[in-house]
């Protein structure tokens, strides 16, 4: 009976690792409009950078040397309200 049970067991534990790999598979990807050269018009926008004051910061703090390093590889801009409101996507 041990034996018996021992062959169901294997046999099962092979059938199990051996599914061939089939999976749910990629739907790959939607194709997308080509692009144009059709300015958009219309569109404005203000963008406001405010920099801290510094506060208490000692007088050689604030002679120290600010800027924009020249390695700045991107900057994230988060809207934080439109017109007063949250924005929408």
């Amino acid at each position: 009976m041990k034996t018996r049970a021992l062959a169901v067991a294997a046999f099962l534990v092979l059938v199990a690792c051996g599914g061939g790999g089939g999976g749910g598979g990629s739907t790959g990807v939607p194709p997308t409009a080509p692009p144009t050269n059709t300015p958009i018009t219309g569109q404005s926008a203000n963008l406001t950078i405010t920099i801290p004051s510094g506060g208490t910061a000692t007088s050689s703090a604030l002679r120290s040397p600010q800027f924009v390093s020249p390695n700045t590889k991107s900057i994230t801009i988060q809207i934080v309200s439109v017109n007063g409101s949250a924005p929408t996507q």
